[in-house]
Parts: C-alpha cells; sequence; structure tokens
C-alpha cells in the first residue's frame, strides 16, 4: 500500500448496543480534532500507533485499533470501557470504569450496576474508587445480592449503607474493601439473628458488618 491513499474513514464502536459512552460521530470528530490531516496522505505514513493512543487516552475507551484497508480506508474500532459502578452527587451522574476514572453522563442508560447515592468527594479518591469497582463486580456476579439491594449511599468518609428489599435495616459496610465477607456477615444476621429478633418482636436500625468478624446491632 505504499503508493495509496487515504481516500475516507469508517469508525464502529463494537459494543454499542449495551454502552453508551460515545458514537461513531463523536469518535470521528475527536479524530479529525486531535489527528487531523490523515485524508489524502500516504496511508504508509499515518502513524496508526499515535492514532489508537489518542484513542485509548479517553477515559471511556477500552481499546482503540486503527488499520487500513486496500481500497484506502482508515478503519477505526472502538471497545468502551464496561461501567462498575453509578455514584450520583447531586444531580449529576457518573459512571465509574475499571481504570478507576469516572465518566460524567447525561442520561441513566445502564441499569445492571450498583448505583451509589454519594458526595464528589470520591471523585478524587483512587483507592476509595478501585476497592468500590471490585465491590461492584463481585455483587454483579452474585445474583442474589445484585437482585435484593434497594439502594446504596456513601458519606464524605467513604462509607456506604445498603438497603436491601424486604428489610427494614440499614445495613452499615464501611468503606468498601472485603466486600465478599462483609456481604457474609450480612448472610449470617438474616439468618440466625434476624429470625430469632421476629420471633421475639425485636427490631434493628443498623446492622454494622464493617469490622472483622463482628456484627453491631442497635
Amino acid at each position: 500500500m505504499s503508493d495509496k491513499q487515504c481516500c475516507g474513514i469508517e469508525v464502529q464502536v463494537l459494543d454499542s448496543a449495551w454502552n453508551k459512552f460515545t458514537d461513531r460521530n463523536a469518535i470521528t470528530s475527536i479524530i479529525n480534532r486531535d489527528f487531523g490531516g490523515y485524508r489524502n496522505r500516504l496511508c504508509d505514513s499515518v502513524n496508526l500507533f499515535k492514532l489508537e493512543k489518542v484513542l485509548t487516552r479517553l477515559p471511556y475507551i477500552s481499546k482503540g485499533e486503527a488499520y487500513f484497508t486496500n481500497d484506502g480506508i482508515l478503519h477505526i474500532d472502538i471497545r468502551q470501557q464496561d461501567p462498575c459502578f453509578k455514584l450520583k452527587c447531586g444531580e449529576q451522574m457518573y459512571y465509574a470504569c475499571p481504570n478507576c476514572q469516572y465518566v460524567k453522563v447525561n442520561e441513566d442508560w445502564c441499569s445492571g450496576i450498583p448505583h451509589i447515592n454519594g458526595t464528589a468527594v470520591q471523585l478524587d479518591d483512587r483507592k476509595w474508587t478501585s476497592l468500590a469497582c471490585n465491590g461492584a463486580v463481585w455483587i454483579a456476579s452474585e445474583k442474589k445480592w445484585a437482585e435484593r439491594i434497594r439502594g446504596m449511599s456513601c458519606d464524605e468518609k467513604g462509607e456506604i449503607k445498603m438497603k436491601i428489599s424486604e428489610r427494614d435495616e440499614s445495613f452499615v459496610i464501611g468503606i468498601p474493601d472485603e466486600v465478599e465477607k462483609k456481604f457474609g456477615r450480612i448472610e449470617t444476621y438474616l439468618e440466625k439473628i434476624a429470625p430469632a429478633l421476629e420471633a421475639s418482636g425485636q427490631k434493628y436500625k443498623y446492622v454494622n458488618v464493617k469490622y472483622k468478624g463482628q456484627i453491631v446491632c442497635k
């Protein structure tokens, strides 16, 4: 293709059926803005590696592949990040990606991931975000929990409280570390402690499982 000129561009967002961070028009605009001058150039002179770097530095892009076909068309294939959870700060919604970056969105299009009502404090806390992403992935993999969670909230210290279906208590998770063990303590409470309480007509308002090996009820 040493004498072939670039005569156009074709962008495909391969996962557009379920991820909605971007579309082909937006990607084309970014390429034209940040990597202009490819049209009518010899295909061999276009730095495809640099073009891919322009794309993958976007927080919502997981993979970008650039290549030419024999007809001189520059092809761009895009895969987006799969969001781990949603963080709502006031009226603004963010999706957290596995790379621990947040993407501000105007449309809440992803319903199958945990939703946390929080504060903007968490947006700058990469350690918290990494823990929360790992925890959210685990929750999503556990159908019995993913379907029962009614709501999660996070305070300025990064501590999470949670409500689950058919229960009135608030479950205090604390920071989102060791999530599997903490949910194990919730399961112990539901199976062994709650039935005895209900039989005696008692109720707790808060069930704190953030401490190792402890279930603290109030």
